[in-house]
């Protein structure tokens, strides 16, 4: 461990303590993202209806039923973000850009990301586990050959699935998913931290600069963070 030797060096201010712009109010800006979201999400609902030469009547019908499905699916994150949300410390308008980043390049992002690793994990599996599944190239590319499988009749091992599906569902997307999550917030905002980084002097003939962490020190009306 780094022990102090010297004083810190002190912030100009406390702005680290707190998100800038806190107790702000929506935007114009905010109101836009929130409306291009809601459209893109009515266009891709539409756009999801299966077959696409149903009648009129029930491609609606579909049409709604998807639109409802996906904002029943967004009670929770809607339910858990008011419940964690105080305006007092945070700015609406960096939580809405917050989002809006994620719902966009955020998404694209994470579903590139998990189409490559998911090509390369699969086809690691397969050349550990059913090898014999090569014997499909070079007529099909190796690239596509984890995508392409039911089209050319090929049923693969059961323990060959199941370690294929274990390694891209339950370990490398959840993982791009999450590291994408922090990034995304890294990248929209500052957040408010405990710690504030410090230069320390040791004495002695010479005189060296170490990086260490000082706690933030708050007024009695600041909750830790």
């Amino acid at each position: 461990p780094v022990i102090a030797e010297g004083s810190y060096s002190e912030l100009a201010d406390e702005s680290a303590v707190t998100i800038e712009g806190a107790e702000s109010k929506m935007n114009f800006d905010s109101f836009q993202k929130l409306s291009f979201s809601f459209i893109g999400v009515t266009l891709l609902a539409y756009c999801a209806v299966s077959p696409r030469s149903l009648p009129v009547s029930e491609y609606n019908s579909q049409f709604l039923q998807n639109l409802s499905i996906v904002w029943l699916s967004a009670i929770a994150p809607i339910f858990s973000f008011l419940c964690i949300y105080d305006g007092k410390y945070n700015n609406i308008n960096t939580a809405i850009g917050t989002f809006y980043v994620s719902f966009t390049v955020g998404y694209a992002l994470a579903f590139i990301l998990e189409i490559v690793v998911t090509t390369f994990l699969r086809l690691g599996v397969f050349m550990i586990w059913e090898p014999s599944i090569f014997s499909l190239t070079p007529r099909v590319p190796s690239i596509i050959l984890p995508w392409v499988l039911r089209e050319k009749q090929y049923r693969p091992k059961r323990i060959t699935l199941f370690a294929a599906d274990f390694a891209t569902s339950c370990v490398a997307c959840p993982i791009i998913e999450e590291y994408l999550k922090l990034k995304t917030v890294q990248w929209t905002c500052k957040l408010p931290r405990n710690f504030k980084p410090s230069k320390k002097i040791s004495k002695g003939k010479k005189r060296n600069r170490k990086n260490a962490l000082q706690p933030v020190v708050r007024r009695p009306d600041k909750p830790e963070v």
